[in-house]
Formats: structure tokens, C-alpha cells, sequence
């Protein structure tokens, strides 16, 4: 079939054919995209985390038209049985963070510049890997699909008006069907789109996670300044968010729920009222001057098709295979809502013109709005890896299941006595590897860290003892980067420096978090099935790990990004209270970047909170606008 006007035909696919794929009709492959219309009431650039959400409650509305732009491939329309499997099957988390041949598709391959706070075993200046989704589901659809969404009292001392949490937690609940069979969690959502299960539920819950949450419970009692609360079913609860449970996971029936699977469901997008363009880059975000003189934003302009991403280590990559892609442009008739995440939104905001006048002169930008806090304020969760040798692997899992594990345990804890909001965070994983090539591909790719770590800092790792990783990660962290442009040019990637470890109280909260996680990995009944700390020998005070120049030298050079960039168009900075941007009438951003702080805590939830009470507000907008006329 082709769309019409095309000369290109396509013949179905022999796999739709035998009724292994959707017997949806094929897409046409030319990108000629002739079935957009000139303009829609509504156009969402993004269809990750947030914006897919926001596209399904927008096109709730029959009377009015919604545009969902993604700049990667849709894998429900793909005519490769693999795509579909890579992005729903969670077990294959694992390989979707890293440069695999096919799966790496689904990944634009972002690169920090060089941060001097973090070391390459002793020299400064190591660079982060940043995942982002290429796809329709954005992030949703390559990480480990924890569940948090962070204490209430962050909310409310944090976020500020509008934004507390009596403001968010209805859509928080509006986004989750909470599915836990052994409690029934504490103000959770019963019927929203997202399913989440509790992993105290999945019939292959390894004994070391019952060992685990033991350890960190003796621990705890033991404490002068009891850090957490023992035992606590359901971390989101929302005034108890400290303590040690089993994680929460969106996954149903074995199918990881991104927002591509919850939201954009068959039904929605059967809507004649919703269009899903693919493969549909932005670069730009066309302004135009009203008659009363005010800014607005009146459509954006794409190109079409794939774009060729970046796998090397430098983080200036152009997109070439575009420059010669067609370009369209369409209008839109009411807003336009940017959600293309803390690194792209506001890339795409200074590409056109809205951002600090004298960065915007130095790439050749000519100035629509002066908005200098555009691309500050750029903040993520840093973890450090740390590695025990497996004294009794059959706590653990085997086979495929421990190269496929995730985490299992997760426990929230304050490094400051009597606060109620969590700052650190550990995992537990249920890997339990002996092979080093299995520790780089399991450990080393996802988390940033490099050959050269497994093979000179760490040469006990071998194949006489199985390895295993607990995570503490500094959740609520005080550095601060930016995010600005390597040039103006629309296909170049955008320039991050996160500035990690800047602030040296990050250092001592994550030194004493490794301190105490090694407490919990010598106590029992967890000590029973764990060795000794794998150390790294070239590091200072290696003969003892929690000592002070050790842990902050492992620290140093062990630490890596959790891939959750949050910030850069803050809410009270960039936007109001209501999501607007500054000084442009007719659009928004909704996505992590206006996060003014980042949750203590993964980050998907909220950014799918954000996208939920960002369709409300459009639409009580529309109601009010519609009740003047």
C-alpha cells in the first residue's frame, strides 16, 4: 500500500501476512508523510515518557486535533518482529543502554563533556554516557522501569505553588494501576493506564533480596541516628518513604509498560483526531510577532526520516544523514507543547532564539526572547558500583535470568537525622557473574564504566568466584551544570556538563552511603552468602575500603550517572507555574526539565505525573478561553 500521491509501493510484510505483526496498514516507507495536515490545534514535540501521555489525554477531546512528532521509529507500525521485542521484553533492559548493533537504534547516545570531579582511576576528567530513547516512548522504553515518585514532603518544600503535593498527587495516582498482591500500598492509583507490580510478587524473587532487607533492618537498629525505618512495603507511600522494600516495577505479564504500550494503546490510536508522526525531527519552533507586539509560537518545522546517531565517545555529533532530508513545517492552532526531555527541550528552545542573548550570538542565534536561565540548572543521581565476590551464588540468580536481572531491593535512607526525605538510595541486583566478559557487558557498558576498570583496577574479578553489585546513588545531589549548544546548527547534539561531584558535600554523602552499605553487606544472614569487597589496588588506602582516602577516591572514580537529567527549564526559571514559557504565548514545556529539583528517586513516574497534569492544565485553559468568547 502507499499513501496517496506517492509513487513508491510497498508490499505487506510476509510477517503481517501470518498475523506475527499488527494487521494495522503499513506506514508508507517514503517519508513523504502526505497525510499531515498544514496544522493542528495542538502539537506535541516528544513522544517519550511525557509526551506520549500527554498526546493520549489531549486526543481525549474529539473536538480538537493533536500532532504527536517523534524523532525516532514507532515500534508498534515496524515491520521487524525484533523491535517490538527489544522495547517490551524487560530482560533486555540490559542491552538497550548500550551500543548493540540493533538495539543501539533506539538510543541517541549522548556523551557529557569531560567532568574534572571524576576520575579514570586517578586522573580527572572522565566523560558520562547518556542514554536518551529514540523512540516512540522515549526513555520509557530503555530503563529499568523502577516505580518512585518521592516523598510528599519534597513536593511541598520544593516545588513550590502549584506543584505540592496535594497538587500532584491526583495524577500521579491517574497514571498507575497498582497491582502489589501482598499490600495494597498507601494512596496509589487503581485504574490508570500504567500497571505496576511489586517485585515481593514475581515467583523468581532470589533469596538474597529477603537477605538483604534482614541485613539493612539489623543495621538500622543498631544505628545511634537510625537513617531509615526498617522494613516499609511500599516505598511511595507518601509520608513514609524511608525504609527498605522490595522494588516496584511497570511491568505487566511479563511486558514492559513504557508510555508507547499504556498510553498510546491501539484504541487511542485508532483516534481520527490523533496523528503519530515518526521519524520526525524538530529543529526549530517557528515565532511569530503578534499584533499587540507579544511573542508566539506559531508551528515548528521537521525533517523527515532517520537520523544517524552518534556511537563514539565524543559528545559532538551531527546528525548528516538529515541534512538532506526533506523538511515540513505545520502551525498550531492553539499551543505547542515541548516534551523532549532536560537535554533536547532546551537545546531546542535556544535553536530557536529563546535563551541567553549572548550565548545565542556566539552560535550565529538571532535573540526572539532573552530567557537566560534556559539550560541551567541541569542536575541528575550519581550511584557508585560496589562490587562483593559470591560466596553462595544459589542466592542468587543463574543462568539467563542473572544476565538479564535487574534490581530487586531497594532501600530509601536521609543522611541527615530527622529529616523525612530520602537523599540516598540502594539497590540490590541479582546478578551473581563469574566471567569478566559478563561483568563488562552486564556492569561495565551500563554504568560508564570502562574496560580499563575491570581489567587494571579490579584484577581479582576472575572466573575462580562470582561477582554481584550493591548501588547506593545520591538521590537529592547539590551540583549543578548546564546544558548549552556545541553550535547552531539544528542536527548537532546538544553540549552537557553536568558539573557531577562539583559540590563536595555530594562527595561525603555518597562516601558515608558506601560506608554503611558495607556495613549491611558484613551483617547477617547477607554476610552468610557475600565475600570480601572487591578493591580497587591503585587507589589510596586500598587495604582498607572505609577508610577516608579510599572511599573518597573510589568514589571519585567509580561514581556514574544514573541517566535521569532533569532541570533545565525550570519551573519559576524558564516556565511559570503553569508549564508556559516565558515571554511566548502558545507554549509549554512538559517534561523532566522542569523539574526545579530533582525526586528523590527514579525520575519516570514523575516525568509521567508531568505530563498528565500538563494535559489538565491545557485543557482547563481551553475551558476558560472558551467561556470568555
Amino acid at each position: 500500500v502507499s499513501c496517496s500521491g506517492c509513487p513508491r509501493i510497498e508490499l505487506p510484510s510476509i510477517l503481517q501476512v501470518m498475523g506475527i505483526l499488527s494487521s494495522r496498514p503499513l506506514p508508507c516507507l517514503c517519508g513523504c508523510k502526505s497525510h499531515l495536515q498544514e496544522n493542528y490545534d495542538f502539537v506535541v514535540v516528544g513522544g517519550g515518557s511525557a509526551g506520549a501521555c500527554l498526546a493520549a489525554r489531549l486526543s481525549e477531546d474529539p473536538s480538537v486535533t493533536v500532532l504527536l512528532l517523534e524523532a525516532g521509529p514507532d515500534a508498534s507500525t515496524s515491520k521487524l518482529p525484533f523491535y517490538p521485542l527489544a522495547v517490551t521484553v524487560p530482560g533486555l533492559a540490559q542491552f538497550l543502554q548500550k551500543p548493540v548493533k540493533v538495539t543501539s537504534r533506539f538510543d541517541y547516545h549522548f556523551v557529557s563533556t569531560a567532568n574534572p570531579e571524576l576520575t579514570q582511576g586517578l586522573v580527572p576528567g572522565r566523560k558520562m554516557f547518556q542514554p536518551r530513547g529514540y523512540i516512540v516512548g522515549g526513555s520509557s522504553c530503555l530503563n529499568y522501569m523502577l516505580w518512585v515518585r518521592g516523598a510528599a514532603a519534597f513536593y511541598d518544600e520544593e516545588w513550590g505553588q502549584g506543584w505540592a503535593w496535594d497538587d500532584v498527587a491526583p495524577f500521579f495516582r491517574m497514571a498507575e494501576t497498582y497491582a502489589a498482591k501482598s499490600h495494597p500500598g498507601s494512596d496509589r492509583g487503581a485504574h490508570g493506564p500504567t500497571y505496576v507490580m511489586d517485585a515481593a510478587d514475581w515467583e523468581f524473587m532470589p533469596q538474597a533480596n529477603q537477605l538483604f532487607q534482614e541485613a539493612a533492618q539489623k543495621v538500622n537498629c543498631e544505628s545511634e541516628q537510625q537513617p531509615y525505618t526498617g522494613i516499609n512495603p511500599d516505598y511511595n507511600n507518601p509520608h513514609q518513604a524511608l525504609g527498605v522494600g522490595a522494588a516496584q516495577w511497570n511491568i505487566k505479564k511479563g511486558q514492559r509498560q513504557s508510555t508507547a504500550v499504556a498510553y498510546l494503546t491501539e484504541e487511542v490510536r485508532q483516534r481520527k483526531n490523533l496523528t503519530i508522526s515518526a521519524l520526525s525531527f524538530v529543529t526549530r519552533i517557528d515565532i511569530e510577532e503578534t499584533a499587540r507586539g507579544s511573542k508566539r509560537a506559531a508551528g515548528v518545522r521537521f525533517r523527515l526520516g532517520r537520523a544517524n546517531l552518534n556511537r563514539g565517545t565524543s559528545g559532538e555529533h551531527v546528525m548528516t544523514a538529515l541534512k538532506c532530508a526533506p523538511e515540513r513545517a505545520v502551525s498550531a492552532n492553539n499551543e505547542i507543547v515541548l516534551c523532549g526531555g532536560a537535554l533536547q527541550s532546551p537545546q531546542l528552545l535556544m535553536l530557536s532564539g529563546i535563551g541567553d542573548r549572548a550565548k545565542l550570538a556566539s552560535h550565529g542565534i538571532l535573540t526572539s526572547v532573552h530567557s537566560p536561565d534556559v539550560g541551567l540548572n541541569l542536575q541528575d543521581h550519581l550511584f557508585v558500583p560496589i562490587f562483593f565476590e559470591v560466596e553462595d551464588s544459589s542466592a542468587f540468580g543463574s543462568g539467563l535470568s542473572a544476565l538479564t536481572g535487574s534490581l530487586v531491593s531497594t532501600l530509601l535512607f536521609t543522611s541527615s537525622h530527622g529529616r523525612q526525605i530520602p537523599d540516598v538510595q540502594f539497590h540490590l541486583t541479582w546478578n551473581a557473574l563469574k566471567s569478566q566478559e559478563l561483568l563488562k557487558f552486564v556492569f561495565a557498558l551500563p554504568m560508564n564504566l570502562t574496560s580499563d576498570f575491570f581489567l587494571k583496577y579490579l584484577p581479582s574479578i576472575a572466573e575462580e568466584k562470582p561477582v554481584c553489585c550493591l548501588l547506593p546513588s545520591l538521590i537529592q545531589p547539590k551540583s549543578r551544570g548546564s546544558l548549552d549548544l556545541y553550535s547552531g546548527c539544528p542536527l548537532a547534539y546538544p553540549k552537557a556538563d553536568f558539573r557531577y561531584l562539583s559540590e563536595q558535600s555530594d562527595v561525603d554523602v555518597l562516601v558515608y552511603a558506601c560506608n554503611l552499605l558495607r556495613r549491611i553487606a558484613q551483617t547477617s544472614p547477607l554476610s552468610s552468602v557475600l565475600g570480601r569487597e572487591v578493591v580497587d589496588p591503585m587507589l589510596p588506602g586500598s587495604s582498607d575500603p572505609t577508610s577516608a582516602p579510599y572511599a573518597e577516591a573510589y568514589v571519585r572514580s567509580a561514581a556514574t550517572c544514573i541517566y535521569h537529567p532533569v532541570g533545565t527549564c525550570a519551573i519559576g526559571a524558564v516556565v511559570d507555574h503553569e508549564l508556559r514559557v516565558r515571554g511566548v504565548e502558545g507554549l509549554r514545556v512538559a517534561d523532566a526539565s522542569v523539574m526545579p529539583k530533582i525526586t528523590p528517586g527514579n525520575t519516570n513516574w514523575p516525568s509521567i505525573m508531568i505530563g498528565e497534569r500538563a494535559a489538565s492544565l491545557v485543557q482547563q485553559q481551553q475551558q476558560q478561553q472558551q467561556q470568555q468568547q
